[in-house]
């Protein structure tokens, strides 16, 4: 008994393959962004600006935890000084395209002028 529909159906499914293959190569090609791409923007905000602030964020909680962690071994500050004290706890390292910069502010909380 010869079957005569199976090459005729092999070719199909073939074509489909191939067609597929085609249609998922172009969608791709439209998301490559066009050369004056800068970025991702969400919300108004540049991606490499989320993980500044993210890393802010982090920072100024290590921050605090090495002052509690002081203030439990030595005396009370007098004076709020987060650049008198960096030389004597473990503070997170500036990275050189941070724009973050930390201070105490009256109450002790640490502060960063570019994200408040």
């Amino acid at each position: 008994m010869k079957r005569k529909g199976s090459p005729i159906l092999g070719l199909i499914i073939g074509i489909l393959i191939l067609a597929f293959a085609f249609i998922q190569m172009n969608s791709t090609r439209s998301t490559v962004p066009p050369d004056n791409f800068t970025g991702p923007v969400t919300q108004g905000k540049m991606a490499i600006d989320q993980s500044f602030e993210a890393v802010c964020g982090i920072n100024k909680a290590a921050i605090q935890n090495a002052l509690q962690m002081y203030n439990l071994n030595h005396e009370p500050m007098k004076t709020l000084d987060l650049q008198a004290l960096a030389g004597l706890m473990r503070l997170p390292e500036k990275t050189p395209n941070n724009p973050c910069k930390y201070a105490l502010d009256a109450k002790g909380n640490v502060v960063c002028e570019a994200h408040p």
